[in-house]
């Protein structure tokens, strides 16, 4: 068999029964020596799904949108190794191919695994599945017409080969077009393995339990997490209790603002900037005293998240970046559930180190806090404020301003910024 890349196009609206998805690139091709009356003309298309909880690779082999040969679905290793897998069926029936089927001769010139050891999530099915790279055109082909023609001895026994028309045919444009989703994914993928319930303080576990006990503590912190080493700014509200022996937002509301910068001026970790913390925490006691009737609870409980942020801005020194951290981490903290709608309301609070680790991973090509806000929205808008953590934790650990730990940093594999001699010495 032979496959003769014939055309490309950039994208391609898909239409299933239950809405549109977009590919790009696509990928034409020729099929001969094979048995056909007439060489078939198939299409490759390249695109993404969330499924099996994840956002993942999604590539289609087909004729037309009525006639998909096989569904191919990236591995769970697809930001390392960019492999994907199709679930294989029995002949004659819309079946899985259990792994105590026996495997038909047409698979066994493939890489056939069982799926649960290349795919896992929610819903992933168990069974048979033939693996591939993802830029191994003649693969794919050769695995959809398999699973379409049924037992034929020349599949089997016949390695494709592959006759492209030109040297960008082969190798389609998917890294460089594609480059944003793949910087998405790996952002995903570390966010899945970061724990929530850990230390806002990095160790002070009574502080960290008063934060979770006290709503109003937890948005004093958040309100003024600006400037300074994060871990310092969330253990002031504990030391702030202690020092004055209560945290009430009535009595807090009705201190004079200098006597609250010398009072923050005088614990053993304090703002940056304590008189600007200090205006604040006034203004936030205010709001929490006057209109919530001094439970700062109030003011996402039963909300919606656009309502949060909208009432967050009332407090001096809040802006939306602030606002919207604090409902993500009500999300991810304490068990506050928007709903699927809500979650698209969520950006990502674009500081220094989301705007460097967009910039350079490709996410956006300006530098500022308006395009990682659009850039999150467009290319993860189920949640766009879970790009935040991951961004934020990687900017600030390995994506450093000067001196990056580029080997280290768990985007290495995709980030376009990173010198290619650095990767060739750790090869």
């Amino acid at each position: 068999m032979r496959i003769e890349v014939t055309g490309a196009r950039d994208s391609l609206l898909f239409h299933w029964p239950e809405g549109a998805e977009e590919y790009s690139p696509v990928i034409k091709v020729g099929v001969s020596g094979f048995n056909y009356a007439k060489p078939p003309k198939l299409y490759i298309a390249y695109g993404y799904r969330k499924v099996f909880g994840a956002l993942r690779r999604r590539i289609l082999v087909f004729r037309n949108e009525a006639d998909v040969l096989a569904e191919f679905v990236g591995a769970d290793s697809w930001a390392q190794d960019k492999r994907v897998a199709t679930f294989l069926r029995r002949d004659g029936s819309k079946s899985y191919l259990r792994v105590d089927d026996p495997l038909p001769s047409r698979y066994k010139v493939f890489n056939v695994v069982r799926s649960q050891s290349v795919v896992t999530g929610p819903y992933a099915p168990q069974c048979f599945a033939a693996i591939v790279d993802e830029a191994d055109l003649p693969l794919l082909a050769a695995v959809a017409i398999a699973r379409e023609q049924g037992e034929a001895p020349d599949m089997a026994e016949t390695i494709p080969i592959v006759k492209p028309t030109t040297v960008d045919a082969i190798n389609p444009p998917v890294a460089s077009h594609d480059r944003s989703r793949d910087a998405v994914q790996a952002l995903l993928d570390y966010r899945s393995k970061q724990e929530t319930g850990g230390s806002f303080t990095g160790g002070n576990k009574e502080a960290d339990e008063f934060l979770r006990q006290n709503p109003f503590a937890f948005l004093m912190a958040a309100s003024i997490d600006r400037g300074a080493l994060a871990e310092a700014v969330w253990e002031i509200p504990f030391l702030l209790n202690k020092k004055l022996g209560q945290l009430d937002p009535k009595l807090l509301s009705q201190m004079r603002l200098e006597q609250l910068e010398e009072v923050l001026r005088s614990l053993d970790r304090k703002p940056r900037f304590p008189r600007q913390s200090a205006q604040t925490i006034i203004s936030l006691s205010g709001l929490v005293f006057n209109q919530f009737h001094g439970n700062a609870a109030n003011i996402w409980e039963d909300k919606k998240p656009s309502n949060i942020v909208q009432t967050l801005e009332q407090i001096w020194g809040v802006g939306p970046g602030i606002a919207h951290m604090i409902v993500r981490i009500l999300v991810d903290e304490f068990g506050y559930d928007p709903g699927p709608e809500g979650l698209r309301q969520i950006d990502v609070k674009p500081d220094t180190h989301i705007i460097r680790v967009f910039c350079r991973t490709g996410l956006t090509q300006n530098r500022s806090g308006k395009a990682c806000v659009e850039a999150a929205r467009q290319l993860y808008p189920e949640f766009p404020g879970l790009l935040d953590w991951p961004a934020w934790e990687i900017g600030r650990t390995w994506c450093h301003e000067h001196s990056p730990e580029c080997v280290k940093c768990p985007l290495y594999n995709i980030c376009p910024t990173i010198d290619i001699r650095i990767k060739e010495r750790q090869s």
